[in-house]
């Protein structure tokens, strides 16, 4: 799903600010301007409702894009590193950031922006002037969608959290307390089964020449206007997008019952898939192009990508481009010389990006550096002593700094296969669990799962693996699993890892970088050799010896980086203190200024003065 707020529209975001204010104002106008302009009599069409509803998405992207995206649903993981220096963004990288982040403020506001205003059209629509429109089930299913997506960012990042009604104005309960997780999960499952129920929300279609109709429409004319001369307002959300994203959240509550009904949706969206016989669901064939701004439009992506955000142009809107692109300078031609790695050019037009945030070394250490396909993808190396850079929500085309187009990918069809994938594995199935996980591995360019001599934790751990690669940098889901499956596991493999290959590590091979550990990884800009593929001597600087493996798509280019890459900016992850396990990193803290405006959050529900 791509939405395009087209410029017919009415940007209704800004007439609620406008007229929230008029309200407050009232009683200190002489003259009562609201007389004709109030939110009730605004809400009383179809075609108001859709607008309204379009609205919320210039919310959305205030954590879906940019700095509060980066910073607070990907920089907590094992994943990414921070890579400069402000300290706040430092801090959250080390995993020791504070409740006045400003990121961690953003993102909880535009969270409940989108779920305040979604919480007013369900009351207009359910017992408002269009409660008795044919279209006010299939809107409210919409709205509904929207607020179950963002209370289930809430519940993940917060736990127990403020379940809202619709505000009008300052009477009433104003300043709720934290509602249980149970009671919001219930409210999220309750409010995605409502858009499955009754066909309120609906497949997309597809035409004979392959191209995405959209899944339903709201239709408005006039009583004298021709059917030629009406208007259509889409309606974005599919029911794919619904059983996804339902199902995932079934995973991660794990309620009696719940892998069950997880495993019994995503049934059905493989089931509807084109490798399957159906005509619906797909894997696009190059992980890349579901990402890369020039193919936005490819063909058969919509049957992949189920709920997305159209990038805005404005600027500030959309800094991911920025944050993550490239450093070029000094590294125009990669990390390694032309002559000695002649395809090693970085990737696009634009070189004035920050290159903020990074790979850590660990998780580039779990893809198959030969073979896997998201590796050669994922990253490129510019400069030797920073590591590698990022490539999803980089705009490889334009020549802007700041601006890029890259959508935010949030929900896509690949997921259903590693849902069905960790359930089997869970319940000890190897061969369910390697039916459901080879297509996400043979689009990589892997080998199909060996199952064979896999405990049944070893098979769990294979597929939380693949999630972590196969959504990288995308809607926070590494994140998002660390806590579901147990951050403190996830934290001993990262520092298990760091012990060997960094802290307690003599590797000091690099003539002008003697002083730092350093680390071997493949270039994944380099070409395949046409003879023997050799490889660096680990243990004799200098020397070239015949890779053992001979099969890799990329020709043998390895190179030694200093680890950990972020030396310049101490950035090492703090999963422990003094030796103890640091329970802060598995929530957010509830930020201060909505503790000093609301006193009823208390932060003692999951962690201590935190959360």
């Amino acid at each position: 799903m791509i939405m395009r707020i087209k410029s017919k529209f009415i940007k209704i975001s800004t007439v609620m600010i406008v007229l929230i204010m008029l309200n407050a104002c009232k009683d200190f106008l002489e003259d009562s301007i609201l007389d004709n302009t109030t939110l009730s009599n605004y809400l009383i069409k179809d075609t108001e409702a859709v607008t309204f509803f379009y609205g919320s998405f210039h919310f959305m992207r205030s954590f879906a894009f940019g700095q509060n995206y980066l910073s607070a649903y990907e920089l907590l993981n094992d994943q990414t590193y921070f890579h400069a220096t402000d300290e706040s963004r430092r801090q959250m990288s080390r995993l020791e950031y504070y409740a006045n982040s400003t990121f961690v403020q953003n993102v909880w506001e535009a969270l409940y922006k989108v779920i305040g205003q979604m919480n007013i059209l369900i009351d207009h629509l359910e017992t408002g002037a269009m409660k008795d429109s044919r279209y006010s089930p299939r809107l409210i299913a919409q709205a509904r969608f929207l607020r179950a997506y963002c209370y289930f960012d809430v519940v993940r990042m917060w736990g127990p959290a403020p379940i809202t009604r619709a505000y009008y104005n300052t009477s009433g309960d104003i300043k709720p307390a934290r509602s249980s997780v149970e009671d919001v999960y219930q409210l999220i499952v309750d409010d995605l089964r409502y858009g499955l129920e009754e066909n309120r929300l609906r497949d997309f279609g597809i035409t004979p020449a392959g191209v995405k109709i959209m899944p339903d429409t709201v239709v408005f004319k006039y009583p004298d206007d021709s059917d030629e001369s009406a208007s259509n307002y889409f309606l974005p959300i599919s029911k794919g997008a619904a059983q996804l994203l339902l199902a995932k959240v079934y995973l991660t509550r794990n309620e009696p019952g719940d892998y069950a009904d997880a495993e019994s949706l995503v049934d059905a969206m493989i089931a509807g898939s084109r490798t399957a016989g159906g005509q619906l669901y797909d894997l696009l064939p190059e992980y890349g192009n579901l990402f890369e701004v020039n193919t936005k439009d490819i063909a058969h992506r919509f049957r992949e990508v189920l709920f997305e955000l159209e990038a805005h142009p404005d600027v500030g809107n959309n800094t991911t481009h920025r944050q993550i692109g490239v450093n070029r300078v000094g590294a125009t031609a990669g990390i390694k010389v032309p002559n000695t790695s002649p395809n090693n050019g970085i990737i696009g037009v634009n070189a004035s990006g920050y290159g903020y945030y990074r790979a850590t070394e660990y998780f580039l250490s779990t893809f198959d550096g030969m073979k896997d396909k998201r590796y050669f993808w994922l990253f490129q190396f510019a400069r030797e002593e920073n590591g590698p850079f990022y490539q999803k929500g980089r705009d490889i085309v334009t020549t802007h700094n700041d601006n890029g187009y890259c959508n935010a990918v949030l929900l896509r069809f690949a997921e259903a296969y590693l849902i069905k994938a960790e359930i089997r594995a869970r319940a000890n199935d190897p061969a369910g669990m390697k039916a459901a996980i080879d297509p996400i591995l043979t689009r990589a360019g892997l080998e199909p799962y060996n199952p064979a001599g896999k405990t049944q934790t070893e098979m769990i751990d294979d597929v939380l693996a693949e999630r972590a690669k196969e959504f990288t940098l995308e809607a926070g889901n590494r994140m998002f699993d660390m806590r579901r499956t147990g951050f403190q596991a996830a934290a001993d493999k990262f520092e298990a890892w760091y012990d060997v290959h960094v802290r307690n590590s003599d590797r000091k091979n690099l003539p002008d970088l003697s002083d730092k550990v350093t680390y071997m990884y493949m270039n994944p800009r380099a070409q395949g050799n046409p003879g023997i593929v050799m490889m660096d001597d680990p243990d004799h600087q200098g020397n070239q010896i015949p890779n053992t493996r001979q099969d890799q798509r990329v020709g043998g280019d390895y190179f030694e980086i200093p680890v950990p890459f972020v030396t310049s900016y101490p950035g090492e992850k703090k999963f422990y203190e003094n030796g103890a396990y640091r329970k802060q990193v598995e929530w957010h803290p509830i930020p201060t200024r909505e503790l000093m405006q609301n006193p009823n959050l208390r932060t003692d529900m999951n962690v201590k003065d935190w959360n």
